[in-house]
């Protein structure tokens, strides 16, 4: 079927009625027909099978966001579907610990490089939230130096251009902004706040990959500064590897983040790090 064949109309009218019910829209930006092609490109996916979604008008069409990322294994893979449903039949939301919890983690401890320790969450905003907040209450320090999109809450937003509507200025002065590569603004960055840095969040690989020695040399940038290397594998991880790009790339950092494809889908991030550093959360 070509593109001006298919009919959107059922989308274009759900879309219609988000706009007067719902903030935005829709509840994630880069879901919303904003950022794809419009009068072409689908609003509404009523199901998914493997790699491929059905819209609400019924045109089929291969999925390669796949949910933005958390699809690893496609919709609706046997084996993820059965235990989710197996568990919703023994119940769910227990006021205590389910023993799966301990099996996920040391699944976790054995395969993440970083991972002495593991924490989980539920989204990966929340994950990077938590392990700055870890690097800050470890080292002492405030500031924060950070790569490109780390999630949406505020100690990262902070740094952006737009949609700053609640954002205090204060939270701006400690959160500083450099692009993947660049390990001179980095040490810029160290230079101008000497002693004032808590960690460095950065994804491991971004849509380049890094330069020879980047990664190896912002590690020692950080511990040469009394810092923390943060990997955000919120994205990447467990694509390159089991063990993350991490473990693809020979290099560990002391914190790490993932969520997405850590559970096909399902709400579950993780903070993974050194057991010292990690523990500093129960202090």
């Amino acid at each position: 079927m070509k593109i001006n064949e298919r009919s959107l109309k059922q989308s274009e009218e759900l879309w219609k009625e988000a706009q007067e019910n719902i903030l935005s829209g829709c509840q994630l930006y880069s879901k919303g027909p904003e950022t794809h092609i419009q009068g072409v490109s689908p609003i509404y996916i009523d199901h998914g099978k493997d790699g491929h979604v059905w819209d609400v008008d019924g045109n089929e069409y291969i999925d390669y966001d796949m949910g933005l990322g958390p699809i690893l294994l496609g919709y609706q893979y046997k084996a993820v579907d059965d235990a989710v449903i197996a568990q919703l039949r023994r119940g769910m939301g227990y006021s205590l610990v389910a023993p799966e919890e301990v099996e996920y983690a040391k699944l976790c401890v054995k395969h993440i490089p970083s991972a002495g320790k593991v924490r989980f969450l539920k989204t990966g905003s929340s994950a990077t939230e938590a392990a700055v907040r870890i690097a800050r209450s470890y080292t002492g320090r405030k500031h924060i130096i950070r790569g490109e999109y780390h999630g949406w809450h505020e100690w990262t937003t902070a740094a952006e251009s737009v949609r700053q509507g609640g954002i205090l200025p204060e939270a701006r002065k400690f959160i500083h902004k450099f692009d993947y590569n660049d390990l001179a603004k980095v040490e810029e960055y160290f230079a101008a706040y000497p002693g004032e840095v808590a960690a460095v969040i950065t994804e491991a690989v971004e849509v380049e990959p890094p330069k020879d020695g980047f990664l190896e040399n912002l590690k020692e940038l950080c511990h040469r500064n009394g810092a923390l290397l943060i990997f955000d594998e919120v994205v990447n991880g467990f694509r390159f590897s089991i063990g993350g790009a991490q473990a693809y790339f020979g290099v560990t950092p002391d914190l790490s983040t993932f969520g997405k494809a850590a559970a096909n889908g399902m709400p579950l991030s993780i903070v993974a790090g050194r057991k010292d550093i990690m523990e500093e959360v129960d202090r």
